[in-house]
């Protein structure tokens, strides 16, 4: 980009700049390896075995919570059980139709790929152990139209490490 700037300057009046989305990811980060979770499981008292209820719950109180937020707010939660569909075309739908300027949109659920964890048994040692491996899993999505920065979300994965995404979209910016 710099030498196009500077090969065409005599032609150029001025340049725009700015971002098409900004993205931030966050982690735990002390649960994103798995001696990190076992440490983490081992201060819950929770055994590698009980693994996958012990997730189950927190996913579903998770999933409960951002149900409830929505309805404390008016505001709907749909789950989405197609990638074909587009939840940023969506909000905007429900945005559009509910005239939201400001404030929580709506939430939505989608099941799809991530990086996680699942219990296995190692057959060299015979026991139980975790692994890090990808897998589905329910993501939940908090859309926002902002002042300052228009629409954006918040994406939550429901089970464990639970990373997070916020995503700013610049071009309304």
């Amino acid at each position: 980009m710099e030498r196009f700037l500077e090969r065409h300057q005599d032609s150029i009046s001025g340049v725009l700049s700015g971002f098409d989305r900004l993205l931030f990811r966050g982690s735990l980060r002390s649960i994103c390896y798995v001696k990190g979770l076992e440490i983490f499981l081992s201060t819950q008292r929770v055994l590698i075995k009980d693994f996958k209820d012990y997730v189950l719950k927190l996913s579903s109180r998770l999933s409960e919570h951002a149900k409830q937020f929505a309805n404390q707010r008016g505001r709907p939660y749909r789950f989405i059980n197609s990638p074909k569909h587009s939840k940023e075309n969506i909000d905007r739908d429900i945005q559009q139709q509910d005239g939201i300027r400001e404030g929580l949109i709506c939430v939505f659920g989608a099941t799809e790929p991530c990086q996680s964890y699942e219990v296995r048994r190692n057959p060299k040692t015979r026991h139980v152990e975790l692994a890090s491996v990808p897998r589905k899993c329910l993501h939940l999505y908090f859309y926002f139209a902002d002042r300052e920065f228009g629409l954006m979300h918040v994406r939550i994965q429901t089970w464990l490490p639970m990373s997070i995404q916020v995503c700013l979209n610049g071009r309304e910016y």
